[in-house]
């Protein structure tokens, strides 16, 4: 498509031909060809000559593409819509602002200006991070780059490889830099890994999968300022490297962003004695949820048992659990004690104990059914005495041994698949035949009496209260990688090579900064509500954002199509805005695409 106006055509010596006095070509590489021993070169159409301005072309997409420094109209009259949704866009534009991220990106220098938050934009509204999609999100939105270009997606993938190392490392030298140094804070850590369409991805590698394990996969970690609940920096490593190996090189990585006084929440996929001990060599505080390890927990919640549950004193208001700390080693080769804040919840116990009822009931129906199958071969005095026989009937004997074997092979694996059959002691007869299954009933009351403790453990001294708060407060990170995975479909990485990989990912960060950003406001402002609003989270905020339009009218001028809604105005509160921050905003879109009264002619002259 060749857009309605005109430029110069661009004066690079030797890389520009005119083919056949119509389109404009640009070499944009070269390829030596051995069989020829030529290099030949690899070109495309940027532009058609316009017959009344032989200097002049119309160009295309593949101009803005290819060129450097190409000449942009003030407004760039093509295919829009006649419905611009404008709401997300103005409080995008408004948390932008707010968190100071214009002034980052423009010394950064990214080319196109302004589809950086474009990208962003559209990873957040459309919850999707396909490039090819791009064009049609930019169809019926107003845009941050220049002219409110719409640029086609292999621009959008260009754009994600020309992202440079150092423009990434920059960006994140300069986030930090406006961060809190002072003031001690406690981060959360948390990791996550996607599938990977490898191309040339070099650190995409089969790892520990959550979706696809025969799919290589690219890890991805986030560290989270729990006491400021903002993303600090996010790390992309290969697929193979555990997220335990990695914690070690995130701490380096954080006193080299500036922050000495923090402590590290991290969830008990990190619970290892070398990452703990790592922690304590280089004094790093830490909160860790254990639950699940009961080796580790276990004694500790049965010296505290039944002296905390029913104290109201020992009640937090807020989680509604009841907690109390004791102070114990937690390894052997502990040269210190930690404290364990072990909790305790009634509805949680009461939920735990039906699911283990539940368990062992359908692990019993499924036993049962297999009782009368054959789990051993035993060898007895009748199969001796016929295996003895003729070589003929030896060898039948062999075949049905070995039939039996394979059927016995069988119910094993069925056995096998019955899941929690560890809670049954399995009778067998002389003949290895299953005749009865027998409950093991201290193994359960065991774990029933367990049902509804839950610990945490942290290296410095607190209260259980404090360490739950601390430990709650990375509830955020977690909610990070559930717009990670769900809102920004980043459950796969469609890139081909490192450059496109790395380049997405700080589009991606960028993204839940500001996705971020908007889930604390909304947050905040529904706690202030007397009762809250179902409408008050991101994805439905967006819902009710997206329905701000404007439409063209037959002058060709973009007006408001309604007023602000009572819901609308309770989201834009939120944000500090009023109504009266759309209309003022709807205004300034209609300024910038109002089309072009003044020319002579129906094309526009771009430049000189």
């Amino acid at each position: 498509m060749y857009y309605s106006y005109i430029v110069p055509i661009p004066q690079i010596q030797g890389k520009i031909r005119i083919k056949t006095g119509t389109y404009v070509e640009l070499e944009i590489s070269r390829k030596y060809v051995s069989r020829t021993k030529h290099s030949q070169p690899t070109r495309v159409a940027i532009g058609k000559v316009d017959p009344e301005h032989k200097e002049y072309m119309f160009p295309n997409e593949a101009y803005y593409e290819h060129v450097p420094d190409p000449v942009y109209p003030e407004v760039i009259p093509q295919a829009r819509s006649k419905c611009l949704r404008i709401g997300t866009y103005l409080v995008i534009k408004k948390v932008i602002k707010d968190l100071g991220l214009s002034p980052m990106i423009e010394g950064l220098k990214f080319k196109p200006e302004g589809l950086l938050f474009d990208l962003a934009s559209y990873l957040i509204v459309e919850q999707d991070n396909a490039g090819q999609y791009y064009p049609d999100y930019a169809f019926n939105h107003p845009l941050f780059s220049d002219g409110m270009h719409i640029y086609s997606d292999s621009t959008v993938s260009t754009f994600f490889h020309g992202i440079t190392d150092d423009q990434r490392v920059n960006f994140l030298e300069a986030w930090n830099k406006e961060r809190d140094h002072e003031n001690k804070i406690y981060i959360s850590y948390d990791s996550t890994n996607r599938n990977c369409q490898a191309g040339e991805v070099s650190f995409a590698e089969q790892g520990h999968a959550k979706d696809d394990e025969s799919k290589p996969i690219v890890n991805i970690s986030i560290a989270y300022d729990t006491d400021n609940r903002i993303p600090l920096l996010y790390e992309n490593y290969p697929g193979s490297i555990p997220d335990v190996s990695q914690l070690e090189y995130l701490a380096q990585k954080l006193h080299g962003y500036g922050y000495h006084n923090i402590g590290i929440i991290i969830d008990r996929g990190y619970f290892s004695e070398k990452n703990l001990h790592f922690l304590d060599s280089h004094q790093i505080p830490f909160i860790i949820m254990v639950k699940g390890v009961r080796a580790v927990v276990g004694k500790a919640i049965e010296d505290v048992k039944g002296t905390f549950e029913n104290n109201r004193k020992c009640r937090n208001k807020k989680y509604r659990v009841y907690g109390t700390t004791t102070k114990r080693q937690l390894y052997e080769t502990d040269k210190e004690e930690r404290w364990f804040h072990i909790f305790y919840n009634d509805v949680r116990g009461a939920r735990e104990r039906e699911r283990i009822e539940d368990k062992v009931l359908n692990a019993r129906k499924k036993l049962e059914r297999m009782i009368g199958s054959r789990m051993q071969y035993v060898e007895t005095e009748e199969t001796k005495e016929k295996a003895e026989e003729t070589a003929a009937s030896a060898e039948k004997e062999m075949n049905r041994i070995q039939k039996e074997k394979e059927q016995i092979e069988k119910n094993l694996r069925a056995l096998h698949r019955v899941s929690n059959s560890q809670y049954f002691d399995l009778i067998l007869d002389k003949e290895g035949v299953l005749t009865a299954v027998i409950e093991k009933e201290d193994l359960i009351n065991k774990e029933k009496n367990g049902c509804g403790y839950f610990s945490i453990i942290s290296s410095e001294e607190m209260t259980a209260d404090k360490a739950l708060m601390l430990y709650k407060g990375r509830d955020p990170s977690e909610k990070l990688f559930c717009a990670g995975k769900s809102f920004l479909g980043d459950h796969a990485s469609r890139v081909y090579s490192d450059e496109s990989e790395e380049g997405k990912t700080l589009i991606q960060f960028i993204a839940l900064l500001i996705r971020q950003k908007m889930y604390t406001c909304l947050l905040d402002e529904n706690l202030k509500q007397t009762s809250p609003l179902n409408f008050m989270d991101v994805p439905a905020a967006i819902k009710e954002l997206e329905k701000i339009e404007m439409t063209q009218l037959p002058d060709g001028t973009y007006r408001l199509s309604w007023a602000v809604t009572a819901t609308q105005k309770t989201i834009l509160s939120a944000f500090k805005m009023k109504e009266s921050d759309i209309k003022n905003g709807a205004k300034e879109i209609a300024d910038y695409l109002n089309p072009c009264k003044d020319l002579d002619s129906s094309v526009q002259k771009i430049g000189s």
